[in-house]
């Protein structure tokens, strides 16, 4: 049996859970974002949302940036001879994938 024959009766729902998609995508990125927001505020940092692109081309179209702790610009990492890459990640800081290894 082959594939469509399997499955032809679902393709009636196909348009429906299209249109609740289409609905309900926007304010679950929103809701989301605001979790985020909130998990990175309980931890000390101060997160802010940019837009990178239309948000008529996708609903993900924000990024979240933060700075750490005590820290204003990645120029603070190369004064300390740190190097760059731990601008991008400290691996001390408890939100780090690597925290605790």
């Amino acid at each position: 049996m082959d594939y469509y024959s399997r499955h032809h009766i679902f393709a009636s729902l196909t348009e429906p859970f299209t249109a609740l998609q289409v609905c309900m995508q926007g304010a679950m990125e929103t809701l989301l974002l605001a979790d985020r927001l909130t998990f990175l505020r309980e931890h000390g940092l101060s997160p802010i949302l940019l837009p990178l692109f239309d948000d008529l081309v996708s609903p993900r179209n924000i990024a979240i940036v933060t700075t750490l702790p005590g820290k204003t610009s990645c120029s603070d990492d190369r004064e300390n001879s740190r190097g760059s890459e731990t601008c991008a990640l400290d691996h001390s800081s408890p939100l780090s994938p690597r925290a605790g290894k």
